[in-house]
This record gives C-alpha cells, sequence and structure tokens, in this order.
C-alpha cells in the first residue's frame, strides 16, 4: 500500500510511506498508537520521525510535539489503488475508556470497522466531532445575522446547517 498525506497537509523530513511505517512499528511496538508514544519514540536524533517535530524548546514545548504527532496520525492516508478513488485515511482515532490511557489512541481503521465495540466508539466520536462542526456554524449563523447586507451570506449558512443537521441524524442513527 502507498501512502500520501492529506491533501493540504505537509510533513517536515519524512516521506508518507515512511512516516506510515513508522506509526505501524510503534503501534505494534507499545501497543497502542498514541501522541505520547510517537513522541517518545521520535525523540531520537537518528529516528526516522525526529524530523517531524520541533526540538528546539524555545521554540516550543512538550504539549506541541505532542499536537504535531496527533496531526501525523491524522494525516496518513493510503493512497487510492484506483483512479476516482478517494485517499483513505489510515487511523482513526478512539477515546479510551480507562483511567490509565485517558487521551485514547488512533487505531487502523480497517480494525475498528471490524470490531463492534471500537466502532461505536469511533461513531461516538464522529458524533462529538458532527456536533461540534454544528455549533461553530451556528456560531457563525449568530454573527453574520449583525453585520448588515449579509443575505448570500446567510443562505449559505443555512445550508451548512442544514447539511451538518441531516449529517448528525445520519451518524445518531449508526450509533
Amino acid at each position: 500500500m502507498r501512502h500520501i498525506y492529506r491533501k493540504g497537509t505537509s510533513i517536515k523530513g519524512v516521506l508518507p510511506d515512511a512516516a506510515a511505517a513508522e506509526l505501524e512499528r510503534i503501534r505494534s511496538d507499545r501497543g497502542a498508537l498514541t501522541a505520547r508514544n510517537v513522541v517518545d519514540e521520535s525523540r531520537p536524533e537518528e529516528a526516522l520521525l525526529h524530523p517531524a517535530f520541533e526540538w528546539d524548546d524555545k521554540k516550543a514545548g512538550e504539549e506541541y510535539r505532542l499536537s504535531q504527532a496527533r496531526s501525523l496520525c491524522r494525516n496518513i492516508f493510503a493512497a487510492p489503488d484506483q483512479e476516482g478513488h478517494e485517499p483513505a485515511p489510515v487511523y482513526v482515532h478512539i477515546q479510551s475508556q480507562e483511567a490509565k490511557q485517558p487521551e485514547g489512541d488512533y487505531r487502523p481503521i480497517a480494525s475498528v470497522v471490524q470490531h463492534v465495540d471500537q466502532f461505536a466508539l469511533a461513531l461516538g466520536e464522529l458524533e462529538r466531532r458532527v456536533r461540534s462542526a454544528l455549533e461553530a456554524v451556528r456560531e457563525l449563523k449568530q454573527a453574520a445575522n449583525a453585520v448588515p447586507g449579509g443575505d448570500d451570506r446567510m443562505v449559505m449558512i443555512a445550508m451548512a446547517v442544514k447539511a451538518l443537521e441531516t449529517a448528525s441524524m445520519a451518524v445518531s442513527k449508526l450509533h
């Protein structure tokens, strides 16, 4: 399988196939693909993913590196093997139900869809994200209402609200 980064994403110094292989190695070796595990495994200068991170603590602290690791996990996609197909994400974030790992971890999406409990957790996360997007659009609509002459914008925002409401209902029916 060939890998690419999500459209509009670039990760400095690491090719997508190499990043995907290293993330899978980390997941396999550590038992879970978490931002913490990715940062810890990438800390040595000779580590394959080391160039993907900002190591100068004056520029970025540990929380920023964790954010970079989350971004890396979210932005690895499998390249389509046929023309006309879309790239597919390799990993999906699953919120943990365990106190020992409250941040959750990233799991291969192909595996998650085969396990009912993991799929339910992924759907729960999707529901949360759709609700968050819907709330953001509603806030934008509220702000646009305060601006005179925004009729075209209001029509587009109303369409976005309707689409997100439909998506939200569809996702909740899957759960």
